[in-house]
């Protein structure tokens, strides 16, 4: 596909101005998008040709492909409860006036010197008329299809013959012959699970054996790097790029297999949220628990495993408030822990699970880069 001739006047995306940083500053309500955001992350790992992703920046997501030539593609992600499927009305609905439909803001987008395409990801699928751009583009399938790229594009015309081209002149119907209608999973548990997969697999095909816990602690790691790339604070840190990604992950499991036979994740982590005193007896605790649970991995009570697991379950919710900003970290969130934890104690009974023992799992769970007690830095 030809380049517009509009576009040899344009500056680069690389350095023009965002359209709009109402998205950074309204972040209620973007779970959905930001778990979408690290499924392109770990496009990252597994697609070559992807070589940089953009937080809300010029669009919800902006991915940088390269084969050959480079191409922008601007992402809208949208999950809202609708009365029926995407249809053509709903594309070119005006909300608000001229230029507010979901096509007009995906076509505005397109404003750089760079080649453009477009993506729509939705959580609800589409009706029939539209059915043929849920094919990619180089799905030999959608060439054959010609006939209904060309009754979508006549429908729009007669729906809004007033839509404008795009600031590089891309037209209503290059958007169609470049759009890409990406239906993801309807739920943000069902897109996480589909991550959590792809991560692991990610990491298996680089040679990384990690525990499920271990996975899903990474996994956090990703999403809270999308939240604060997509959010105020990501002005001017909003890139991802294969080799930024792949320095996390690098690190994340440096830390992970270095601290796990002794105690150092663990002093690092209280002393990364300020709790340097407690390290000490953090460390006499999580010695003698990990001691305990060697000698007596193969004797170890059925209560006793409930209790861990329920430790297991209260840290994590804990854990996601922390990441949520519905809690704060530091010490006030360490006590809140160890209440907690005494908590557990009162309800499967002290006389089970000692003070010294269940802290002993809090840190083990600590040192495994599983828990910690203040927001990672990304």
């Amino acid at each position: 596909m030809k380049a517009n001739t509009n576009k040899q006047n344009l500056p680069s995306y690389r350095i023009c101005s965002p359209n709009d940083l109402g998205g950074r500053i309204a972040r209620e309500g973007f779970d959905y998008q930001d778990h979408i955001g690290v499924s392109f992350c770990l496009d990252l790992c597994d697609k070559e040709a992807l070589h940089e992703v953009w937080f809300e920046h010029h669009d919800d997501i902006v991915l940088f492909w390269n084969s050959g030539i480079e191409i922008v593609e601007m992402v809208q992600v949208k999950h809202e409860n609708l009365p029926s499927r995407y249809s053509i009305a709903v594309l070119t609905r005006r909300k608000e006036g001229l230029g507010s439909s979901l096509l007009e803001r995906s076509l505005a987008r397109s404003n750089g010197c760079e080649e453009t395409y477009f993506r729509i990801v939705t959580s609800y699928s589409v009706d029939s008329e539209l059915e043929v751009l849920t094919l990619t583009l180089d799905d030999p399938q959608r060439t054959a299809r010609e006939a209904e790229l060309t009754l979508i594009k006549e429908k729009i015309n007669s729906k809004c013959p007033d839509i404008n081209s795009a600031p590089d002149g891309t037209t209503v119907p290059q958007w169609v012959d470049r759009c890409f209608w990406d239906k993801r999973q309807e739920s943000i548990q069902a897109v996480k699970d589909r991550n959590l997969i792809r991560l692991e697999n990610i990491l298996s095909t680089l040679g990384f054996a990690v525990l499920s816990d271990q996975r899903d602690e990474l996994y956090n790691n990703l999403l809270l790097m999308v939240k604060q790339k997509s959010g105020p604070e990501g002005i001017s840190d909003y890139k991802v790029t294969q080799d930024y990604l792949e320095e996390v992950i690098k690190n994340y499991l440096i830390r992970q297999k270095e601290g796990a036979a002794g105690a150092s994740n663990l002093e690092f982590k209280l002393k990364e949220a300020g709790l340097g005193d407690f390290v000490e007896s953090a460390r006499e605790l999580y010695i003698a628990h990990r001691l305990n649970t060697l000698t007596n991995r193969y004797s170890q009570p059925k209560e006793l495993t409930e209790v861990e697991n329920e430790v297991t379950a209260v840290l994590s919710r804990l854990k996601g408030k922390m990441y949520a900003n519905e809690i704060s970290g530091g010490l006030s969130f360490y006590n809140l822990c160890i209440n907690e934890l005494e908590e557990i104690r009162n309800k499967f009974g002290k006389s089970l699970v000692s003070e010294a023992s269940i802290q002993g799992m809090m840190y083990m769970r600590t040192n495994r880069c599983i828990h910690r007690f203040t927001r990672p830095k990304v």
